[in-house]
């Protein structure tokens, strides 16, 4: 199996609502990431072979593949290069990360880059089923969810505590945390091209 490493990283200051990085549409501030990242890469753009962002509300400003998106938003990017956007709540941008590394270690890419983009200003935390019920759409309760897990209101703050007894209602942590930042990171997978010098890859990897 190859070794993956990370080659470079940068990432916004984590922001506030209503705060400086509000006024920037996710998917340019995105684009500026991996405009970023190519620069202190030092990497031909042509060269990558994908985009994972992570984003958890893909809805508004960021729908429609926030990967892509950001390419499209850079300016240095090819629009050869392709992008993809995975959900996985609060864990979308590690999630994203290990996606990338695990496609260099099995030997089907060379360069990926993994990031994540969330404005909680401008796609508050929610809008995904809170639009889709404003439209008159369903929600992703289901009858056989419902049958399996009764009254139970899930997020992904839920433990095994579902399963204990109590009131229905109280067997999910439904709260959600108080937070409202807008920020961006990424950073750049790559495997070496040559079987690196043991005593680098240990610096490397230890940064």
């Amino acid at each position: 199996m190859a070794d993956a490493f990370i080659i470079a990283s940068t990432r916004t200051a984590g922001g506030r609502r209503k705060g400086r990085l509000s006024g920037y549409h996710p998917a340019l501030l995105a684009g500026m990431m991996l405009d970023e990242l190519v620069s202190r890469a030092g990497i031909d753009p042509a060269m990558i072979e994908d985009v994972i962002m992570g984003c958890v509300s893909q809805v508004g400003e960021q729908a429609s593949n926030m990967g892509r998106n950001s390419i499209l938003s850079s300016k240095t990017i090819p629009e050869s290069v392709p992008g993809t956007t995975v959900e996985r709540q609060c864990g979308s941008s590690q999630q994203a990360l290990h996606f990338a590394a695990q496609a260099v270690m099995a030997g089907a890419m060379d360069i990926v880059i993994a990031g994540g983009v969330e404005s909680m200003t401008r796609v508050p935390m929610g809008s995904t089923t809170a639009l889709a019920v404003q439209a008159g759409l369903a929600t992703s309760a289901n009858a056989g969810r419902e049958a399996r897990y009764p009254g139970v209101e899930f997020s992904q703050f839920a433990s095994s505590s579902a399963s204990s007894p109590g009131p229905r209602r109280s067997r999910a942590n439904t709260a959600s945390p108080s937070v409202t930042s807008t920020c961006s990171r990424s950073t750049a997978i790559a495997r070496p091209p040559s079987p690196p010098n043991p005593a680098r890859s240990a610096t490397r990897s230890s940064r």
